[in-house]
């Protein structure tokens, strides 16, 4: 059983996160820590998916009736 991290995820981390949320829905945070980023708590992944899915909708910028997304690269 890995060790579990604390403080800012890691490039790696947050690579497993985006794969678990491929095969899994959001809300399925056990299932992706379990699976896909062993180093982090269920608690830890649905706080790092709230705080994702916030910057991604940030970066949605909105001109006229057209939403002009941006690719999130590193979180």
């Amino acid at each position: 059983r890995p060790e579990k991290n604390s403080g800012k995820w890691s490039t790696e981390e947050h690579q497993q996160f985006l794969n678990g949320l491929e095969e899994f829905s959001p809300g399925h945070w056990s299932k992706i820590a379990e699976r896909y980023v062993p180093t982090r708590t269920r608690q830890q992944t649905a706080s790092h998916a709230q705080k994702y899915f916030k910057k991604a909708a940030r970066r949605r910028k909105k001109i006229g009736h057209f939403y002009i997304s941006v690719p999130l690269a590193k979180f």
